[in-house]
């Protein structure tokens, strides 16, 4: 499908019925729907992105999604790619305005800075209240891991104790983790801004007993640091998390937007491309199913 056929379909409203059953499918995951302004008063964010004829983008660093090189400041990664691709898809060139702390992000949506945070996220409760997601191009397990010594855990309910340390940015994914599903155990929290690896020192270093990752994140780092944190036994992972798109919860055609390009991305195989490209592997994330398979 070249982007005039692809804007045209757009224009006309019409999804094909594959697109739409994935579509309802993750809209039911990210558990958000489709609503109106409350106020018709100010410019939503696609009336925006329509009038300035680009759509500004946030990020935060997040190899391999996305990765910037700290001496010429250049970007890659599967989602700065994908990102790209979604506005060339829609006819709106992506513009990457500012690099913002996880808990910040919604800030900018309504102060009017960005349209798109367009670094891979994950859905949380406390975002949904204020913001919108993307159907997943590809879903991220998440365990838990401690110094390579340490044998007290065999399960995820072993950590829900006084005495254990889970290091956690505030405002991220983990500090809601932690909050569900740990609420005896004790927070070793990090600013918005550092970089996601730092939690990891931070079990390297006994300043901590546990932290949160996804395997292509943890692999990355024990290639750097051999043999010094381990996964606990526990086989099961302990989140699957879409990996999304965020965007303001202003206006309900960004989200048919930003859904109808994704799927174009993955029904294209693209994402398996790009996920080989950064990683050299296929399966370290997890793929939706074929909404046409039964």
């Amino acid at each position: 499908m070249n982007k005039r056929e692809f804007l045209q379909m757009m224009g006309a409203g019409a999804v094909a019925g594959t697109a739409g059953a994935w579509m309802a499918g993750s809209m039911a995951e990210s558990g958000t729907a489709p609503a109106e302004s409350k106020s018709r008063n100010k410019e939503t964010s696609y009336e925006r992105i329509i009038r300035r004829g680009k759509i500004r983008c946030a990020w935060a660093t997040y190899e391999p999604a996305t990765i910037v090189d700290p001496l010429t400041r250049k970007m890659s990664g599967i989602y700065y790619e994908i990102t790209n691709l979604v506005g060339d898809y829609l006819g709106f060139p992506v513009e990457w305005t500012e690099e913002v702390g996880w808990g910040e992000i919604i800030q900018g949506f309504k102060t009017g800075r960005y349209e798109l945070f367009g670094s891979s996220l994950f859905p949380t409760p406390q975002r949904s209240v204020a913001a919108n997601f993307s159907t997943a191009p590809y879903f991220s397990p998440y365990y838990a891991y401690v110094r390579a010594d340490d044998k007290r855990f065999a399960a995820y309910e072993e950590l829900n104790k006084p005495a254990v340390r889970i290091s956690v940015q505030d405002g991220d994914v983990n500090d809601s983790i932690v909050r569900v599903s740990f609420p005896h155990a004790k927070k070793v929290s990090l600013p918005q801004m550092v970089q996601d690896k730092q939690r990891y020192y931070d079990v390297l270093m006994n300043k901590a007993d546990v932290a949160f990752a996804e395997p292509v994140i943890m692999e990355t780092f024990l290639k750097a640091h051999p043999g010094t944190l381990k996964r606990i036994t526990d086989p099961r992972p302990l989140r699957v998390f879409p990996a999304t798109l965020m965007f303001n919860d202003d206006d309900w055609r960004l989200k048919k937007m930003f859904d109808t390009a994704m799927f174009e991305l993955y029904n294209a195989g693209i994402v398996h491309k790009l996920i080989e490209k950064y990683t050299g592997r296929t399966d370290l994330f997890l793929m939706p199913n074929d909404p046409y398979k039964g």
